[in-house]
């Protein structure tokens, strides 16, 4: 008997004959009314009801003929005004607009060449995210063939819709070392000048089974944080192999502390109900699109940036012209009265500038492309990490390799869309340990210290408990094998590339000379964490064979170095090529984001970190956003809400 029909039948409400009819009718109620609930979150996840941004753009922008001679007309006289225009609603993008917005007398214009995150399951569920590399939202970027990786044109995916990357990647959560900032040397971008806005960003969800200090973290804000509730056994397995190696567990990597060096469990951006928070979802709720003043423009890509001469001679940024393909007879133009922001990543925002007349003379006047500014930082400096994988064979039962497997995908599809719990929920990247090379006096004659600071690391291993390979796109050749697989990230490279132009045109894709292994040192270092993965796996208690032809173990080292060549990829971490600092040592804007010789032109996403920094990218380009957008409200005269 129910406590509810207890008591009506304590207050005489109901017979006691009645109760029984009472209780069934009270519990069908509830199934139905629980079910109700579960068929409503579904269709909720699978058909969003808002979906942002405006896919005409006459609605936002004013038409204009498609003219062959493109810099000698920039009229703009009678052009739709906003008081900001971002170009790109990436990560930085996505921060930009929410925060400045708070402002009701600020017209702030996002455009994006992507659509709605919103739109696909893949995005929104964490464990799927290999599925959108290839896919329309990846704009399918390739490097020229690697000199140092056997001629291999290697894929670099980048994110096509809102929330750029932070909408396909990973989902980890790293806010990297704080000496990293503080190498940087630049006033205003030190960690401690970045720590609040890391705070700002955050609410933290604490988890029971991996307790940390909470209070460093952020509380309230808009970017959800937290724990998966699914782990593997490798994960254990994991952390037993590194401390069998003498690492110490590090139960947060994300406080702060000095000293990275430590293997822990890895937080992810995903919400309650184990949906990725993107910078899309998390910035760009509802709520924040319905102000007035914001406007959001999907499925348009911004040309070029529009510059005239003031009366002294100096260039300024009035607005930009954007169009919905190469062959439209159409583009449209919009105008900016305070900034134009660039906020595209380290490829397509060196790729906007050039076309736009901003980079090095030679290479502008080589493809017939008008100098608005001579800045040969455009471009360079480019910088990022390889994430190489290697899979061993485990003891049964400890690897997810069964999901690929048809009914089992379809168990934990309804476990993820009804419950929100599971395997799916997870962003599968469970652990990462991080080493410093030169605690192993065997190799610091063969590897250059590049670390920020002493006791900090130059790798990283993360832990993937099951098989992965060519960026996820391939599946286990046998699924009712367990398999485990570590993947090294180098992560303080020497060797550095560049981006350039495949011609002048705005829809050619970038030519990416990513240049990787072309120091001595950074082969040596994936050379000695091939050999610490391998010390690894056999410290774990699950290790079972070598998935690789030949023992891993017992390769030299010319052989593995053949088989990072083989099976390494992008990390998905190109940072530096419109980088912070002096314009005489290739810098291309200063410490308030501001392009060198064009006013009102600003670049806030990762091509401005002048140094990749030791870890992974997407947690510190939300915090640099946050910052940005309060110093321009302090320029603006608006006060931070």
């Amino acid at each position: 008997m129910s406590f509810l029909s207890t008591f009506l039948t304590r207050e005489r409400l109901v017979q006691p004959q009645n109760t029984k009819l009472v209780t069934v009718t009270l519990g069908v109620a509830g199934g139905l009314w629980v079910a109700w609930g579960l068929i409503r979150r579904t269709i909720h996840t699978l058909h969003p009801a808002f979906l942002p941004g405006e896919p005409n753009p006459v609605l936002l922008a004013t038409p204009f003929e498609n003219i062959t001679s493109r810099h000698e007309d920039d009229d703009l006289a009678h052009v739709e005004e906003y008081d900001v225009v971002i170009v790109g609603g990436g990560t930085a993008g996505c921060v930009l607009a929410s925060r400045l917005s708070e402002n009701p007398n600020l017209r702030v214009l996002l455009i994006e060449a992507g659509k709605s995150d919103l739109t696909l399951l893949h995005s929104r569920i964490p464990a799927t995210c290999t599925e959108l590399i290839h896919s329309a939202v990846d704009y399918g970027l390739k490097t020229v063939p690697e000199t140092n990786m056997h001629n291999r044109e290697m894929s670099w995916p980048r994110g096509k819709l809102l929330g750029g990357c932070s909408s396909i990647n990973a989902l980890i959560y790293h806010r990297c070392s704080s000496s990293d900032y503080n190498e940087w040397g630049l006033q205003g971008w030190a960690w401690k000048d970045l720590e609040p806005y890391f705070r700002k960003a955050e609410n933290f969800m604490p988890s029971p089974a991996w307790p940390v200090d909470w209070s460093r973290h952020g509380k309230g804000g808009p970017w959800q944080i937290r724990y998966p509730s699914f782990t593997s056994p490798l994960l254990p397995a994991f952390i037993t192999g590194c401390n069998g190696i003498g690492v110490s567990t590090v139960p947060d990597i994300n406080h702060g502390q000095a000293g990275m060096v430590g293997v822990t469990r890895l937080q992810t951006f995903t919400d309650s109900e184990s949906r990725r928070s993107s910078a899309a979802t998390a910035y760009l709720t509802e709520d924040v699109c319905r102000r007035k003043n914001l406007k959001i423009s999907v499925g348009m890509t911004v040309t070029r940036i529009i510059t005239q001469s003031t009366a002294d001679g100096k260039r300024v940024a009035k607005g930009v012209e954007l169009a919905s393909g190469p062959h439209t007879p159409i583009r449209y133009r919009v105008k900016a009265s305070k900034d134009v922001i660039i906020s595209c990543g380290a490829v397509h925002t060196p790729h906007l500038l050039k076309v736009s007349g901003i980079g090095p003379r030679d290479e502008l006047t080589r493809h017939r492309i008008k100098v608005i500014k001579d800045l040969p930082g455009v471009g360079a400096n480019l910088q990022d990490h390889l994430l190489i994988p290697m899979t061993v064979n485990t003891a049964k039962g400890t690897s997810i390799n069964y999901v690929s497997k048809p009914l089992f995908g379809l168990k934990l599809l309804a476990e993820w869309l009804l419950c929100g719990t599971g395997l799916l929920g997870a962003n599968c990247v469970e652990g990462a340990v991080w080493m410093r090379s030169h605690d192993d006096p065997e190799v610091v004659d063969k590897i250059e210290d590049l670390t920020s600071a002493a006791r900090e690391p130059d790798m990283e291993i993360i832990s993937i408990p099951g098989w992965f390979k060519d960026m996820g796109k391939t599946s286990a050749t046998d699924r009712n094998v367990d398999q485990w697989t570590l993947g090294q990230i180098p992560l303080r490279p020497s060797s550095m590339g560049k981006i350039t132009l495949a011609d002048s045109s705005p829809f050619s894709p970038p030519v990416i000379h990513a240049n990787y292994f072309s120091s001595e040192s950074d082969r040596q270092i994936s050379i000695w964490a091939f050999k610490k993965s391998c010390d690894i796996v056999k410290a774990s208690g699950v290790f079972k064979s070598w998935e690789l032809p030949k023992r891993a173990d017992e390769l030299n080292d010319d052989e593995i170095l053949e088989f990072l060549k083989e099976s390494a990829n992008t990390c998905y971490h190109p940072s530096g090529t419109a980088k912070i600092g002096a314009e005489s040592d290739s810098g291309v804007v200063d410490t308030n984001l501001s392009v060198y010789g064009v006013q009102n032109l600003r670049v806030c996403d990762v091509s401005v970190m002048p140094r990749i920094l030791s870890g992974h990218t997407c947690a510190p380009i939300i915090a640099m956003a946050e910052k940005f957008a309060n110093m321009l409200k302090g320029e603006y005269g608006s006060v931070e809400v």
